[in-house]
């Protein structure tokens, strides 16, 4: 299971890749140079700026809202079926 990363930390990251990108020959070296200031993994700033764009319209997917509702549905539904 994924650790919960506190969203401030995940924003900083995001917000540095975004602001600090034309400094990168690539993004992926934008990512590579955050997620070591920040002493986060690759992957993982990776993923939250996929993330992002996909929670700001830019990027399709599913976005972090949309998962929430769906997990709390499921859960809601798995107490009434446990229920009865």
């Amino acid at each position: 299971m994924p650790k919960k990363i506190d969203p401030q930390p995940r924003a900083r990251c995001v917000r540095l890749v975004r602001e600090h990108l034309q400094e990168y020959p690539t993004l992926t070296a934008a990512v590579t140079a955050v997620a070591r200031q920040e002493g986060v993994s690759r992957e993982s700033v990776r993923r939250w700026l996929a993330q992002a764009e996909v929670d700001d319209g830019t990027r399709p997917g599913i976005t972090t809202e949309e998962s929430a509702e769906v997990k709390r549905l499921k859960a809601e539904n798995k107490r009434r079926a446990g229920g009865q």
